[in-house]
């Protein structure tokens, strides 16, 4: 699969300081909206950080109407 690099928002996950998870968002305001929704049910050591980032992305083709 092709790969390219790109800047995207993405909504990423810190556990003890640690990246854990990442998630692309379509918009800034996305990403904050979870950030608040996430943060309502983490716990201490769980910190959201919503920014822009340069990603390697795959570029993946599929059919989607025949």
């Amino acid at each position: 699969m092709e790969t390219v690099i790109s800047t995207v928002v993405a909504l990423c996950m810190f556990i003890a300081g640690e990246l854990t998870e990442h998630r692309i968002q379509p918009a800034m305001s996305d990403c904050l909206k979870g950030k608040r929704i996430a943060e309502r049910s983490a716990n201490d050591n769980i910190e959201y950080k919503c920014g822009r980032v340069k990603a390697e992305l795959e570029k993946i083709l599929m059919v989607v109407k025949l």
